[in-house]
């Protein structure tokens, strides 16, 4: 049985409910805490916080999975639409071949960009520059069924990228927040539970049966004595 603080945040949502629940259904455990102040009020409390906690750790989950869902959507979107640019260059770079000034124009020199930022920037110039050459367009169009139409929807698909990186950090956005607010949450749930655990210790010392009802670790014999574990569930 493992420490109450060294679980996970499932776990310790667990153990919280278990001990509510424990100490709501057996009487012995019950009139013994009363005698130290956990009431019926005090544990209406923890109630409380436990519910908000799992509320909160729900809307976590929910909105990391949203965030998941749409960072993945932009990286495929992303790998589609950079494959596209790369043979959209690659065909052009090879039609001005013997045209090294305009190749520099339209920045096909350079490589293809990493980054997704700058690799928008270098897509968004390309088509939009690409188009007002009407000789280069005609032998694109002629040869490689490149057209302008085509580059048209190339620069609606780069708009449905820049949305998708927009999408994608309003979910990270949102998934920071669902994290730190259950992280707020935990801590007051915690706080109550270790202080909680602590007095449990000190009155059902060495009684076993109880601790383990509750689900508080109880040390092997040989390595029990009194130091700070008698306060950590």
């Amino acid at each position: 049985m493992k420490y109450y603080s060294t679980k996970s945040i499932p776990a310790r949502l667990t153990h919280a409910e278990e001990i509510i629940t424990t100490v709501a259904v057996d009487e012995s455990i019950r009139g013994r805490l009363e005698s130290t102040g956990y009431t019926e009020s005090r544990f209406q409390e923890v109630k409380g916080l436990l519910e908000e906690a799992q509320r909160l750790e729900t809307n976590q989950q929910v909105q990391l999975g949203k965030q998941t869902s749409a960072t993945s959507t932009l990286n495929e979107l992303t790998q589609v639409i950079r494959l596209k640019f790369v043979g959209d260059r690659r065909i052009t770079r090879y039609v001005l071949k013997k045209d090294s000034v305009l190749v520099e124009e339209l920045r096909l020199h350079l490589n293809t960009k990493k980054g997704r930022e700058a690799l928008i920037r270098q897509m968004t110039h390309f088509y939009e520059e690409v188009v007002k050459y009407p000789e280069l367009m005609v032998k694109l169009s002629a040869d490689y069924n490149l057209t302008a139409e085509l580059f048209a929807s190339r620069r609606e698909e780069v708009g449905t990228l820049i949305q998708a990186i927009q999408v994608q950090q309003y979910q990270v956005g949102l998934s920071r927040a669902a994290t730190q607010e259950r992280q707020e949450a935990m801590q007051e749930l915690d706080t109550w539970m270790s202080a909680f655990i602590g007095v449990a210790r000190v009155v059902f010392r060495g009684e076993e049966t109880s601790l383990q009802k509750l689900r508080i670790h109880v040390q092997p014999r040989s390595r029990r004595g009194v130091s700070e574990d008698e306060f950590e569930g």
